[in-house]
C-alpha cells in the first residue's frame, strides 16, 4: 500500500547526532577559512558559499538541537515551549530553508556569469557592485523581510501544539489562498 515508513525517535536522534556533529565542525572549519582567509575571502565566487555556509550553520545549531531534544524525548519537546519559541524554530525551519533554495538558485545563475560572461558583466566595480553584490543584497532583505511577515507578523492566526516537534503544526501562512 501507501504506507510510509517513519524511523522512531530513537533512531532519528542518533541518525541527527551522528551526522549532525561532523557536519556542524565541517561547517565551522569552512566558515572558518573563508572568512579569515584573505584571499580566499576577496574571491567573489565564494561569497554566495559564505552566506550559504552561515545559513547552515544556524540551522545545525539551533534547528536540529531543537529536533535531537524533541526526539531524545520521543516526539516531544522538553524545552520550554512558548509561542516565541514556535515562531523561532519556523522561522529558522521555513526562512532559513527557503533562503538556501533562493541563493542557490542566485548561486547557479552567478556561477553561469563568473564563467561566460566574466569580461561582460564583471569588468569594472560598478558592474560588479549590480551584478554581484546588489542581487546578494536584494535577495537577504527579500528573504528576511518575507518570512518575519508571513511567520512573525502573519496575516492570519497561528496555532501551536507545544507538545510536539516543531509546535505540532505550519505556520498559517501556508493554508493561504490567493
Amino acid at each position: 500500500g501507501n504506507e510510509v515508513f517513519i524511523p522512531s525517535a530513537q533512531i532519528q536522534f542518533w541518525t541527527y547526532l551522528i551526522l549532525g556533529i561532523p557536519s556542524l565542525f565541517c561547517t565551522i572549519f569552512l566558515l572558518y577559512h573563508l572568512i579569515f582567509d584573505r584571499r580566499l575571502r576577496q574571491q567573489i565566487h565564494n561569497h554566495v558559499v559564505i552566506v550559504l555556509l552561515f545559513l547552515c550553520l544556524v540551522i545545525l545549531a539551533v534547528d536540529n538541537s531543537l529536533y535531537l531534544d524533541g526526539w531524545r524525548v520521543g516526539h516531544g519537546n522538553s524545552i520550554a515551549s512558548t509561542p516565541t519559541i514556535c515562531l523561532l524554530w519556523w522561522f529558522i525551519d521555513y526562512g532559513f530553508y527557503g533562503a538556501i533554495s533562493v541563493f542557490l538558485v542566485w548561486a547557479s545563475f552567478e556561477r553561469h556569469i563568473l564563467v561566460f560572461h566574466r569580461r561582460q558583466f564583471l569588468s569594472t566595480k560598478r558592474k560588479i557592485f549590480y551584478v554581484h553584490y546588489l542581487p546578494l543584497i536584494i535577495i537577504s532583505i527579500y528573504t528576511i523581510g518575507f518570512y518575519i511577515g508571513v511567520i512573525i507578523l502573519p496575516p492570519c492566526k497561528n496555532i501551536f501544539y507545544f507538545n510536539y516537534l516543531a509546535c505540532g503544526s505550519l505556520p498559517c501562512y501556508t493554508a493561504m489562498s490567493c
